[in-house]
This record gives C-alpha cells, sequence and structure tokens, in this order.
C-alpha cells in the first residue's frame, strides 16, 4: 500500500554551487512535493519549455528567449519559497517567484528545473523507506523461515527426530478407504 504524502510538507532544494557553504547559510528553495499527476504536468511544462528553448535558440535570428518567464508556470505549484535569498547585507528578501530569474542564472535555472522532479521523487522514496518495509523485504524474511514438513502416512507419521528415512515411510502401505473401513468395523 503507498503512503500519501502531506502536500503542504516541503523539502529544501540546494543548488550545487551552494552546497559547499555552511547548512545555514545555503541558498535554499522550498518545493512542495509532487503527486504522481503533478510530476506529470511538471513534465510536460518542462518538455513544452525545452522545445520553446530549442526553436529560439535555432532560429534565424535566434530569438530572444527568458527562460525565467517561460519556467515560472511550471516552478509555480512547486516552488513555495525560499530561505537565505538575501537582498544583500543580511536582510532577508521576501519570498517572490516572478524574482527567482533576477536571483539565478540561466544555467541555475536549468538546474532547478531537471532536480525538481527528481529531488521530488527521491525524497518521496526517502519517506516511504524510513516509514514502511518493502515486500520484497517480507517476502525474502517469510522464504528464509523453514515450512514444517507434512507427514507422508497419516496413520503412522514419523516422530520428531525419527531416523526414518522417506523410503521406508513410503514403503509402507497407504491406507485406502476401503481398508480404512474394515479396520474401523
Amino acid at each position: 500500500m503507498l503512503i500519501a504524502l502531506d502536500p503542504q510538507q516541503t523539502f529544501g532544494l540546494v543548488l550545487d554551487f551552494y552546497s559547499k557553504l555552511a547548512e545555514g547559510e545555503q541558498p535554499t528553495l522550498l518545493c512542495r512535493y509532487l503527486s504522481s499527476r503533478d510530476q506529470q504536468a511538471y513534465g510536460q511544462a518542462l518538455a513544452a519549455v525545452e522545445l520553446a528553448y530549442k526553436e529560439a535558440v535555432t532560429a534565424t535570428p535566434p530569438a530572444l528567449f527568458k527562460l525565467g518567464a517561460a519556467l515560472r508556470p511550471a516552478f509555480a505549484p512547486v516552488i513555495v519559497g525560499w530561505r537565505n535569498f538575501n537582498a544583500g547585507a543580511g536582510d532577508a528578501r521576501p519570498f517572490d517567484l516572478a524574482q527567482l530569474d533576477t536571483r539565478l542564472t540561466d544555467e541555475e535555472l536549468w538546474e532547478v528545473a531537471y532536480r525538481l522532479k527528481q529531488a521530488s521523487g527521491l525524497a518521496e522514496m526517502e519517506l516511504k523507506k524510513s516509514t514502511s518495509q518493502s515486500r520484497s523485504d517480507t517476502a525474502a524474511a517469510s522464504a528464509s523461515v523453514p515450512a514444517p514438513a507434512a507427514a507422508t502416512n497419516p496413520a503412522n507419521p514419523a516422530p520428531c527426530g525419527s531416523t526414518e528415512s522417506s523410503a521406508d515411510v513410503a514403503a509402507e502401505p497407504a491406507a485406502t478407504p476401503a481398508t480404512a473401513g474394515a479396520s474401523n468395523g
């Protein structure tokens, strides 16, 4: 059974360039977990932006492409805030998705775009792994427990620890309904 994640729960996304900073100083995007439907919609939106970008770059003459504006609709349901995006001198800048492209370069915006879906999926898997055991682990554990052996001849089962071989048990005549009824009478 799948575990439903709280859509209001968030995770932090730190870009590679900022990962070298101390944990409290890293500019961090606060992102919400994507449902399966949201992941599909995000993937479609990202594919549309990639296509528009390729068309703009390969046009003659190359067209100006505003990546931040193009990605904003895809980012809107996912990015819900930020930490440590300062205006300078320690002044905390309030979250405004429209300002994201002024704070990040195009390369960083692409990194955010590609890592959002991956990070959401990985974070979701980590949460699920920490709260439930997978079916394969359960199946492997139950397979390692030996099942009790069934007696071949119910009329004369071999006692536990018996030295009778399976050939000895098989050599005994099996009770049939006719012989079982004759011995009861």
